[in-house]
């Protein structure tokens, strides 16, 4: 629309300009409107067709699953074993595998070469130390525990505190300044000491609170705090256990009008001495006085260390089973002794040890046996491995273990407080480990283990001699065959290798799936409807002529194959039996009996019915080049076409392959001696070159006498889809038309606003001519009135 329009149409004339020019550009802009309905539709046509091919592309993907000679002789297998050795033995099968069946027994299965700590790892349990300090892997818990009914109780561990002797004063204010907060010893600016730490303050800057913060954020390891509703202050440890504060006024007072201390620095504060917790010492000795009617003790594990715990019925009990927890306890006694998990008998072990190497520390902090040189280098396998006991864990280094190429699992082993390494592979080839520097092998006790060498599997076939594998996945037992051994086996397990329909129908119910969803769609975008909306697409030369073109090659033979296999009906696809109602034969159907029969009786002839193709070779006369003549058949040959083979006086030979079905050209280079051949260019023929080599040309013709019906339709649809192809042709000239029509709309929408301008200025001449002339009109009356009025008055 032009801008500035009138905005003041019809002052003089008294039309609504406006509302005419607006009348005028909507007929103007009709040829527009009819143009963007136009490029609407060719948009909705352009995209219909992209749904099409959008679906051929779908349907060639099942095409090329039938054009797959594997599809059709897939083998498969069945194994029949004992109860006892149900699972032993797994069998797969390849196309190339003979049907029929065999035995297998299992002597042996293949092992892994593993090494494991020749000693524990870590320490064992501090029996003395408190319980929190003991070295439990998992950590402790104080509380109560339950054995036999009788409760225990473990008190937790305390910290040392001091209280103020009396209250500081009455109504002490935290929030205000120190020299106006209410103490009855006012303090005066200076510094204290706690634990050694000095810590200044300022009576008329700092509030008590001011104080606190600072105590708590220093190094003096207590936390203070103040009790409103008591005026009492208070300074607790922040670590548990024994051990008395060291406290003075250096200069100032504050620790006196607090009072913790006096003027003469003597402690007056009421001073309660931290606790530990108990040692586990001190609970065997609880449990053995407590009249359970069970003993306690601390026994040997397997490394000879004392670090399990075991609780036995008193004899004089009567050979009682013990009882071990309650659902009200709140220790984790039990837990971290691995009690509760041994078995509910009148002695009761626990199943691991207490202590033991802590694998998420860092080495440095991971209770081991022995300290580990700080920083090294290891080598197994001879990959290595760099370790820094500050930075690693065992739990990271077995991590990056396993994450490697070194060929082993690392693993750590909590019952026995030991690293284990086992060889990724079965067999005995033994595991190379060396500590290059460092010492973290020798102080995991890898380097010093025994290895536990691996062993090959052994095996049977129809009972026949005995057979070794290094791995328990066995492919060279039978021809076409892999075996897989879990276990011995008590019987003879038999194998049966049969043909196996299960792919070939699949791919047949896709195809036919995606067939008939393409043609439906084709039918919804062609189809004529009266009185309603027809299909965008309809009267479509090329979705009619894709569409027959498809029913004719559904219902052609096969070139070159004679039989009772020729077409897609021969293997149970058609469009319905003869005799259907008519309107009905207008969708494939899979008929999976008649597939399933043609597949038993000759898979072979089934995928030579789909997928198989032979050629001839011929040279033609004419050529200019250095071949002289060809002989032999084909044999990687997939497709009819032609080869253009170059060649020039030197011997070289430039060959271009060029199918017949339009796809993308091949090229290979090559080279033949004078006199001499070549069978590699094109497999299966032999180039004989003439005696004297010169440049020029010959032409080879590649002519189909065997081609199965998916190849031919695999062809043709990909003759649709494939780049350049029809799908994209027609898409292209739907972009040319809708692109031509948005020019066309651009044209048409300068001409309209230049004819909007041409009206606006038209009409504002227009009212500009009308105003000059009322100008005028009303001028000349005014000069008539004038005359009448000086006219003199008749007598």
């Amino acid at each position: 629309m032009v801008q500035n329009r009138i905005t003041f149409g019809g002052l003089a004339s008294g039309l609504d300009t406006n509302a005419v020019i607006d009348a005028l550009m909507d007929i103007q802009r009709r040829p527009i409107e009819n143009q963007q309905i136009r490029r609407e539709v060719e948009l909705q046509k352009r995209q219909a067709l992209q749904q099409v091919g959008s679906s051929f592309s779908s349907l060639l993907g099942t095409i090329e699953a039938l054009t797959d000679v594997s599809t059709f002789t897939t083998q498969g297998t069945s194994v029949l074993a004992h109860t006892d050795d149900s699972g032993k033995v797994l069998a797969s099968a390849n196309g190339s595998a003979a049907l029929g069946t065999f035995d297998v027994d299992v002597v042996k299965v293949a092992t892994a070469t593993t090494a494991r700590s020749a000693t524990a790892v870590g320490e064992a349990i501090d029996s003395t130390a408190s319980l929190d300090q003991a070295g439990f892997i998992d950590g402790f818990v104080a509380g109560t525990f339950t054995i036999n009914s009788t409760e225990f109780t473990i008190a937790a561990a305390t910290a040392t505190t001091m209280e103020s002797a009396t209250t500081i004063g009455t109504g002490v204010d935290p929030t205000a300044l120190l020299n106006a907060a209410g103490f009855d010893v006012a303090p005066t600016a200076g510094d204290f000491q706690i634990n050694g730490v000095t810590i200044s303050f300022d009576d008329t800057v700092d509030t008590l609170n001011d104080v606190i913060t600072r105590i708590n954020q220093s190094a003096a390891g207590v936390t203070a705090s103040f009790d409103a509703a008591t005026d009492q202050f208070t300074l607790t440890a922040k670590t548990t256990g024994p051990g008395l504060l060291t406290l003075s006024d250096t200069t100032g007072n504050f620790l006196e009008s607090v009072e913790l201390i006096d003027g003469v620095g003597a402690k007056v504060g009421t001073e309660t001495d931290g606790t530990d917790l108990i040692s586990l010492d001190d609970v065997v000795l609880m449990i053995n006085l407590a009249g359970a009617g069970v003993i306690a003790s601390i026994e040997n594990d397997g490394s000879g260390r004392p670090n399990i715990m075991r609780i036995a019925d008193d004899p004089g009990n009567g050979a009682q089973s013990v009882q071990l927890g309650a659902g009200s306890d709140t220790s984790n006694f039990l837990d971290v002794t691995h009690l509760l998990e041994s078995p509910g008998t009148t002695t009761r072990d626990g199943v691991r040890g207490m202590g033991g190497s802590l694998v998420g520390e860092t080495l440095a902090n991971a209770r081991l046996a022995t300290p580990m040189i700080a920083t090294g280098t290891f080598e197994i396998n001879g990959v290595s491995f760099d370790y820094d006991t500050a930075v690693d864990s065992m739990s990271k280094l077995i991590t990056r273990i396993n994450q490697s190429t070194a060929g082993v699992t690392a693993s750590y082993d909590p019952f026995d407080d030991a690293m284990v390494l086992a060889a990724d592979d079965t067999g005995s080839t033994a595991i190379q480990l060396d500590d290059v520097s460092g010492d973290f092998l020798a102080q995991t006790g890898l380097l010093a283990a025994t290895q536990t060498t691996g062993a090959n599997a052994e095996y049977q076939i129809d009972g026949g001699p005995i057979r070794y594998s290094n791995s328990n996945v066995v492919s060279d037992a039978v021809a076409g065959v892999t075996l897989t051994f879990s276990d011995t086996t008590t019987q003879s397990v038999s194998v049966e290798v049969k043909h196996d329909a299960t792919t070939a129908v699949s791919a047949a119910d896709a195809f036919v799936e995606a067939f008939n969803e393409t043609a439906q769609l084709i039918d919804d975008l062609t189809t004529f409807v009266e009185d309603g909306e027809s299909g965008l697409l309809i009267g479509d030369g090329t979705l009619r002529r894709a569409e027959q073109s498809l029913r004719s090659v559904l219902t052609s033979a096969a070139l070159g194959l004679s039989g009772s296999l020729r077409t897609f009906s021969d293997a149970g696809i058609s469009f319905g039996v003869i005799g259907s109602e008519v309107g009905a034969t207008d969708r494939l159907v899979l008929d999976q009996g008649k597939l399933n029969d043609a597949l038993a009786e000759n898979p072979d002839a089934v995928a030579q019915l789909f997928a198989g193709f032979a050629a001839s070779a011929t040279l033609e006369g004419g050529g200019t080049g250095s071949i002289a003549s060809i002989a032999g058949t084909p044999t990687a040959a997939t497709k009819a076409g032609v080869y253009t083979i170059n060649s020039t006086a030197s011997g070289q030979l430039n060959v271009t392959f060029k199918p017949d079905d339009g796809s993308t050209s091949v090229v290979q280079t090559g080279s033949i001696a004078p006199g001499g051949t070549n069978t590699t260019l094109i497999p299966g023929v032999t180039l004989t070159a003439a005696g004297v080599l010169v440049d020029g040309a010959d032409t080879i013709t590649i002519t189909a006498t065997e081609r199965g019906v998916g190849l031919v339709l695999r062809d043709y649809v990909n003759s649709l889809t494939r780049s350049g192809g029809t799908f994209e042709t027609r898409d292209d000239e739907f972009q040319s038309r809708i692109d031509s029509i948005a020019d066309q709309i651009e044209r048409l929408e300068e001409r309209a606003e230049a004819r909007e301008a041409q009206l606006v200025r038209q009409f504002t001449a227009l009212e500009v001519t009308i105003g000059r002339l009322q100008s005028q009109q009303e001028a000349l009356a005014g000069m008539v009135a004038q005359l009448n009025a000086n006219r003199p008055q008749q007598q």
